[in-house]
């Protein structure tokens, strides 16, 4: 947005009705606030700049469009969103080329001839605060430097084309609170609060989300850097706002909302716990299953094997100490039955050979 700003200025920079207000202006006396000559300028700079401003309007439908022309020594010469006023002293509206040195670094910059005069684009703190900011040198056909042109463009626009009804974030900006003298239009409490007088709030797209879950400890972790946290339902991250020059201006946050997906999560969790208890009750009911099965097993071992083996060898000791008269009373095809076929054959056997 800045650069967009910048070259919409350059393109001003060259218009040759403006250097030929430049020229007038520059008969004058400079450091004369109520100079005649620069008067004149301010009113033809006003004249031939209209076109170029209403046809902007028509097109892009704005409200506004704010051309700011300088002189060289940091006055302004004109502010062409003005009707016919450029300041306002004791509450009364004036047409002066009013002081801007004392608060527009920027326009020092771009007038400062050890700066070689180069285009500045970015945001710089102003009376409302930040605005983002293009500036082009006016050169004159001799190519002496004889001013320069700002467009300015409110940084609010560039959040409100981030931010709306569907997301599930809102954005905050907080001024740091030394550029308090140089924001008189933030230097009421109620409307712009200061936070431990380290920061001024700005902007929020919803300052009802917004305002209860900052806190000045977030802006000062993202002063420096980025910086992010968990509060609630709500996600903060912060960030630096650098101006123009990459020194920090303010701090940025951006606040998620977090509820739906938390509830989200809640279910998820609960859905969990359900599935696993679901599991521990299949579990519980297959694994007594199994240990039915194991003593049916058991049982059946006991009962068709283990016992009728037990007999079969009382039956073999018998034999093996003289007593012929016993015999296994087993029938079945497994190997217990054979076992007891084979010692009965061999009772007989015994028998016959005895006798």
């Amino acid at each position: 947005i800045g650069v967009k700003a910048l070259e919409m200025a350059a393109v001003f920079s060259k218009v040759p009705d403006v250097l030929t207000a430049y020229r007038l202006a520059l008969l004058g006396d400079l450091e004369d606030e109520n100079d005649h000559e620069m008067q004149m300028a301010r009113e033809h700079l006003r004249k031939v700049m209209a076109p170029y401003i209403d046809g902007y309007l028509g097109a892009s439908g704005k409200e506004q469009l704010k051309v700011h022309f300088h002189t060289p020594n940091g006055r302004s010469l004109v502010r062409l969103w003005r009707d016919g006023w450029q300041a306002k002293r004791n509450g009364e509206k004036v047409d002066i080329s009013d002081d801007l040195t004392s608060f527009r670094q920027t326009v020092v910059d771009i007038n400062a001839s050890e700066g070689g005069h180069k285009p500045l684009s970015g945001i710089e703190v102003g009376r409302g605060g930040f605005a983002i900011r293009g500036l082009a040198p006016i050169t004159a056909r001799d190519g002496n430097h004889v001013g320069s042109v700002e467009l300015l463009l409110p940084f609010i626009d560039a959040i409100d084309m981030n931010v709306n009804e569907a997301s599930n974030y809102d954005i905050a900006t907080y001024m740091v609170a030394e550029k308090l003298p140089v924001a008189t239009k933030l230097q009421d409490p109620e409307k712009n609060p200061v936070l431990d007088n380290k920061y001024v709030f700005v902007s929020s797209s919803d300052k009802t989300i917004t305002t209860p879950v900052i806190t000045s400890a977030m802006l000062d972790a993202g002063r420096d850097q980025s910086y992010s946290q968990f509060s609630g339902d709500h996600y903060i991250l912060t960030a630096p706002i650098y101006n123009y020059s990459h020194k920090v201006a303010g701090v940025m946050a951006v606040v998620f909302d977090l509820t739906q997906t938390n509830a989200i999560k809640a279910d998820m969790i609960a859905s969990g716990e359900r599935a696993v208890q679901r599991v521990n009750w299949q579990f519980g009911g297959g694994a007594a299953v199994v240990v039915l099965i194991i003593i049916a097993v058991l049982f059946y071992v006991t009962r068709l094997v283990v016992g009728p083996l037990k007999n079969t060898i009382v039956v073999a000791q018998k034999v093996a100490e003289g007593d012929l008269s016993q015999s296994v009373q087993y029938q079945s095809k497994d190997e217990v039955g054979e076992l007891a076929v084979a010692i009965n054959t061999m009772v007989e056997s015994l028998k016959v050979k005895a006798e």
